[in-house]
């Protein structure tokens, strides 16, 4: 983030605590930043990429029942929707908006508002992606109990400021 990022989204970045709403940051900045493809680690697609990705798509977001998900996004660089995100986050993390956890910080909701009704190209999950391969949290975060982000409490989700 350092080295492609501004000054700005850099220092917003470096505030984050949690691995997860880092993640998050970090997936929107590089898809806008280069563009390309990202999935979670625990997602699988139902068919080949050849299949989900025509030709001439220069997005595809996720639609999972009501809502645009961030567990898969593929996109061209410089994409509006991504830009809208990453200014989003780091008002967010500016402003401390830390009511909805990582998941409206940093996660799922940051794309749906930057989306807000805008008509975006999309895919249905259940025809194109589906999160959720890893379904034992022990397994999935061995290294770290309870550190699934839905356990980090949202007062920690941000640094504090230092006292002098």
């Amino acid at each position: 983030m350092k080295t492609n990022a501004s000054k700005e989204v850099s220092d917003a970045f470096e505030q984050l605590t949690d691995g997860a709403s880092q993640a998050d940051f970090w997936r929107v900045f590089v898809l806008n930043d280069i563009g390309g493809i990202y999935m979670d680690i625990d997602a699988h697609l139902v068919w080949p990429l050849s299949k989900i990705i025509k030709e001439d798509d220069t997005e595809i977001f996720l639609l999972n029942k009501q809502h645009f998900t961030n567990y898969f996004i593929a996109s061209q660089k410089n994409n509006p929707v991504l830009e809208k995100s990453i200014s989003i986050i780091v008002q967010n993390i500016k402003n401390k908006t830390l009511d909805g956890g990582v998941y409206s910080l940093t996660g799922p909701m940051v794309i749906n508002k930057a989306i807000g009704n805008s008509n975006v190209n999309h895919r249905y999950y259940k025809i194109t992606c589906i999160q959720g391969s890893f379904t034992n949290e022990y397994f999935q975060y061995i290294d770290k109990p309870r550190g699934k982000w839905t356990h980090a409490k949202n007062e920690d989700l941000i640094k504090k400021a230092k006292k002098i």
